[in-house]
This record gives structure tokens, C-alpha cells and sequence, in this order.
């Protein structure tokens, strides 16, 4: 089971990170790697590349039509860079798009891949955000089938990744989702993942799941690209990973999504 930080235990304790002048320490080639659903040239700036993990080349092609809505597949990943650039504009960034195609979703088999890549690309890794899930339908805790594995093999790949990951000192870091009294989502309920939810979301209280971290408060920030960005588990898992490496260390306290 893993460890709780229950909310009572750090409301008394705010900590406001103002994320620009805080300079990004250790290994300044270190990357925070972000996997998602798809990236295009809205993410670009000198220190965001972005890989596309089936091809291993870049993202070259662009989305001209944008949807409205912040979780559909298109935008989702290209707000979570901006989240945790806002954390500090000097943070390096890898954006690990899952697939080739903008319609697809992040499953198990391609997150398996990103894993893969990040444990062959280590040396430049410092963390890993995932604001994605793969729940299976009926098993807690366990992802839903994605070809070509199966349901045990991929969360045995994944638990084994995350732990060699972790080995590496390269911390994963996972939403827990947005379903207030719902289980945690996978794969943030796994032991070795680091998972972040946000004020508001109490999970299930007859979960063995639990939640690691809740460390941002209850604001929001304007994109120029999206308009408003929610404060979502998603937004929430981007803005903690960031701090991390820019810290170098779990920032204690809460951690404030600055406009």
C-alpha cells in the first residue's frame, strides 16, 4: 500500500514556488520527459524537442484545426509543457508523443515503449509526467489490454520499467485522475509511481490505493494558446514533476500553477 500525505497534514503549510526565478539545478542537460498522446509545433521553443517514440524522429507535422476542448487528444499534451514550463521557462523538456497519429490515446503498450525509451535515454532524464490512464475495466489496479500484450504482461512491464526507472533515480510521476471517490486510476495506484492528485479529489477511502502527493492549490492559469487551464490532476502531475527537477527533491507544501 502506499504511503498517504492526507491533506490535513499540509493545508497549515503553504508553500508558494515561484517557479521563474528558481533556477533549474543538478545536471542543467537533464530533461523532465513528458509522455502524452501527441505534440506538434506548439510546444516548440529552445529547450523543448519533441520525439515521436514509434519513429524515434520529430515531430514535424502540425495540427491547423484546433479543438476546444483541453482533454482532447490534440491539446492535451501541448498544455501539459506549458504547465510545467511555467514552472521555469529554463527547464528542458523531451515531449515523448505516444503515436504517430493525433487521434490516438495513450495505452499500455505505448507507454511501455516511452518507458523503454527513457530507460535506453536515461542519462539525459531527470523525471517522467504522465497525465494519462489505462484503467481495466474490471481488475483494480491493472491496465486494460493493449496488443500485443497481455493484461498481466503489460503491467509486469510496466511495474518492472518504472522500477528500473526509480533505480536510476529518475522518478515517475503519474495523475490520479479526476473522479472524486473513484479508485485511483492506473498507473498512478502502482507502488513505484509517484501519483499527484488535486485539492478537492478524495478517492475511494476502501481503496489499498493511495495517493502520494496532493501539492497544488486551487489555481488556475491563462494559456495563450488554450485560454484557461484548468487545475486538473493532469495539470497538477505536470506543474510537481517540473518542480522536481528543478529542485532536485519533493517540493514540500503545496505548489502554486502560476499565471
Amino acid at each position: 500500500m502506499k504511503k498517504v500525505i492526507k491533506l490535513s497534514s499540509i493545508l497549515f503549510a503553504v508553500l508558494f514556488i515561484i517557479p521563474v526565478p528558481v533556477a533549474v539545478n543538478a545536471a542543467d542537460t537533464k530533461s523532465l520527459v513528458i509522455v502524452d498522446s501527441y505534440f506538434d509545433s506548439r510546444v516548440a521553443s529552445p529547450n523543448v524537442s519533441c520525439i515521436v517514440v514509434a519513429t524515434k524522429a520529430p515531430c514535424t507535422d502540425v495540427v491547423q484545426k484546433f479543438p476546444k476542448s483541453l482533454s482532447d487528444n490534440v491539446n492535451h499534451g501541448n498544455a501539459m509543457v506549458e504547465v510545467a514550463k511555467k514552472q521555469n521557462v529554463s527547464l528542458n523538456i523531451i515531449a515523448l508523443r505516444s503515436s504517430p497519429s493525433p487521434q490516438s490515446d495513450v495505452n499500455p503498450a505505448t507507454f511501455i515503449a516511452a518507458l523503454q525509451w527513457v530507460d535506453v535515454n536515461s542519462a539525459s532524464v531527470s523525471a517522467v509526467s504522465l497525465s494519462r490512464f489505462f484503467n481495466h475495466p474490471s481488475k483494480p489496479c491493472m491496465p486494460s489490454a493493449s496488443a500485443p500484450y497481455t493484461v498481466d504482461a503489460a503491467d509486469k512491464e510496466i511495474k518492472r520499467l518504472i522500477s528500473v526507472l526509480k533505480s536510476k533515480g529518475i522518478p515517475v510521476f503519474v495523475s490520479t485522475g479526476n473522479a472524486p471517490k473513484k479508485k485511483v486510476d492506473y498507473p498512478a495506484c502502482l507502488t513505484d509511481t509517484n501519483s499527484v492528485t488535486s485539492p478537492g479529489n478524495i478517492f475511494d477511502s476502501n481503496t489499498d490505493f493511495s495517493v502520494d502527493l496532493q501539492q497544488t492549490n486551487g489555481s488556475n492559469f491563462i494559456s495563450n494558446v488554450f485560454g484557461l487551464v484548468p487545475l486538473t490532476t493532469s495539470s497538477a502531475t505536470s506543474a510537481v514533476a517540473a518542480q522536481w527537477v528543478i529542485l532536485n527533491t519533493i517540493p514540500s507544501g503545496l505548489v502554486k500553477i502560476y499565471s
